[in-house]
């Protein structure tokens, strides 16, 4: 290469999605047969039409400005996966707001800390309103602070009205706010375009090689979690079939992920490395009639990725059919949208071994022996992805500063 380094060139979303903002997205998605499952632990299935979408979030969009959301305005979103939820999602962006989605408790116990949590975080983004799953109207109302009203996601799904007329939504429109991890101190607030957000979504779909008559992705992870929530708004822009289920439902019965795999005849699914374990374990011990012949990408990322659960999977799941090709590293950020690096679809995954004693000493990863006693075990073969030149793919905003509402930053 003469010496130059080779640059690498991502999709561009006009090009894979025809559009490149949120609200184009779904209205070019409508006009296909296709659309979301939401499914709970027993796999009892609730469909939701790309179509019947669309048409959700223009009503939800028209009872958030009748409750007094502008564009540009923040809306805090509380609930778990379900349809309502997913209508009031896309509602809030149909109206031109920027949704914000915020945790749920762990425990009742957690209770008052969630409160106290909920309202910082809403402090940290000037939330406009809040719109919480039905079972938690009664306990927030009066706890909201700032003046803030409260809506229900069953609520806004019974407005009949749509809004009127389309809200203008331009490309480098802020279009979300996504808290970090929060791992390395308090999370804070990541601000991402419509264009930034469509644009990593173009470069997953290229990099997992989805098909649109034929991919089906399957996925529990929770929707205040950028890896989850980009897979959702990839698969949609890309107009494929998607099967969601509430992380609370895949916790309460793992078995449920891998049940959900082989019924929907998955072709890809993203999750975090502990999940693959519980996967591994339910094969072994619950044997079952499984087909995961289908499966083209198991990504893992979101932790450390661990060599010994991926090959304990890869095994358990060889019985029903799954290729060990699929398994598929990837990393990523908040703060870089999502992805960052990602294996690619059609590659076996290999194994780089390293000092672990030169990692935590100096952050150096000097090539050891396989059996050698520091050995850890890194995946190998990611690709990174950069952005496009005066293109960012992300920015984080201070956790001091407070923009003024109804205000676009």
């Amino acid at each position: 290469m003469n010496g130059e380094e080779k640059t690498m060139d991502h999709p561009r979303p006009e090009d894979m999605f025809g559009a490149v903002t949120v609200p184009e997205v779904l209205e070019l998605a409508a006009a296909t047969p296709r659309g979301i499952t939401v499914v709970n632990r027993q796999l009892d299935q609730t469909p939701l039409p790309y179509a019947l979408l669309a048409a959700g979030a223009r009503r939800v969009a028209g009872g958030l400005v009748r409750a007094g959301v502008n564009r540009g305005d923040r809306v805090a979103i509380v609930s778990s996966t379900s349809p309502g939820f997913l209508l009031s999602l896309f509602g809030a962006w149909r109206a031109g707001a920027v949704p914000v989605i915020l945790p749920l408790p762990h425990r009742l116990s957690d209770l008052p800390e969630f409160v106290a949590e909920v309202n910082r975080r809403l402090d940290h983004v000037d939330a406009r309103c809040v719109v919480v799953a039905d079972a938690f109207g009664d306990f927030v109302t009066g706890r909201i602070t700032g003046d803030r009203p409260v809506l229900t996601c069953g609520d806004l799904a019974a407005e009949r009205e749509e809004i009127s007329g389309p809200v203008e939504t331009r490309p480098d429109d802020l279009a979300y706010l996504q808290f970090t991890s929060g791992t390395t101190g308090l999370p804070r607030a990541v601000a991402l375009t419509h264009r930034q957000m469509l644009t990593n979504a173009a470069v997953c779909c290229e990099r997992l090689e989805l098909e649109r008559d034929r991919s089906v992705h399957v996925s529990w992870l929770p929707l205040y979690h950028d890896m989850g929530l980009i897979s959702v708004l990839s698969g949609m822009a890309y107009r494929i079939k998607l099967v969601l289920q509430p992380p609370e439902d895949f916790l309460a019965r793992p078995d449920s992920w891998v049940d959900a795999l082989s019924r929907f005849k998955a072709t890809s699914t993203v999750a975090p490395n502990f999940a693959y374990g519980l996967a591994a374990q339910g094969m072994r011990l619950r044997p079952r009639d499984l087909d995961l012949s289908g499966l083209e990408v198991c990504g893992d990322g979101a932790e450390p990725i661990r060599a010994g659960t991926l090959e304990q999977f890869a095994e358990a799941g060889a019985v029903y059919g799954l290729r060990s090709r699929a398994m598929t590293p990837m990393y990523g950020m908040a703060e870089a949208t999502l992805a960052v690096a990602m294996g690619e679809a059609t590659r076996p995954l290999v194994w780089d071994h390293v000092s672990r004693d030169g990692l935590q000493a100096g952050g150096v990863a000097r090539p050891v022996p396989a059996d050698a006693p520091d050995a850890r075990a890194l995946s190998g073969r990611l690709t990174y992805s950069r952005p496009r030149p005066g293109r960012p793919l992300g920015s984080t905003l201070s956790p001091r500063i407070h923009p003024h509402p109804r205000r676009p930053w």
